[in-house]
């Protein structure tokens, strides 16, 4: 990767962070930056990925939060 494209640039790219005059550029550094282009790659794969997961509480931590907001008083 050259200087101008930095691994933050592209995962702010990735993460729909990165101005669209500064997206344009980076598109125009990658051009001649084949290993730069290679990290985008596999950067946007990850993204992906994790963009996709879905996170929830166990059944034991719900009815946890549940019993103590059922007890709970505001002084």
């Amino acid at each position: 990767m050259t200087k101008k494209i930095t691994q933050e640039r592209i995962i702010q790219f990735v993460y729909g962070e990165l101005p669209f005059e500064e997206t344009a550029a980076l598109f125009d550094e990658l051009d001649n930056d084949t290993e730069g282009l290679d990290y985008l790659e596999s950067v946007a794969g990850i993204g992906t990925l994790l963009g996709s997961l879905m996170v929830s509480p166990s059944k034991a931590i719900r009815d946890n939060v549940l019993a103590f907001s059922a007890h709970f008083t505001e002084e």
